[in-house]
């Protein structure tokens, strides 16, 4: 696989942080940068279900003194939907 050189600026802290993860790990900083870029990419590419959104941002389970069985269970979702008078 052919590589190409890029230029990218990062602060100082930014930089420290990427230096000891790539120590930690064993990696060079560019090896680093380059598996955090692909699994980046990776991982915008892969859709996602409003569920798994809803899970991320810690939606699931966020009320207190609810069913666990809320959204699923036909009995919580009898009228559900219906006009209000």
């Amino acid at each position: 696989m052919s590589t190409r050189r890029i230029a990218i600026r990062l602060d100082d802290k930014l930089l420290r942080e990427v230096k000891q993860a790539a120590r930690g790990t064993g990696q060079t900083e560019s090896q680093f940068v380059r598996i955090a870029i692909e699994r980046y990419l990776r991982f915008r590419r892969r859709r996602q279900s409003c569920y798994d959104l809803a899970v991320r941002a810690k939606l699931i389970g966020a009320a207190n003194a609810l069913p666990p069985d809320l959204s699923t269970n036909q009995r919580h979702l009898a009228g559900f939907g219906r006009d209000f008078q």
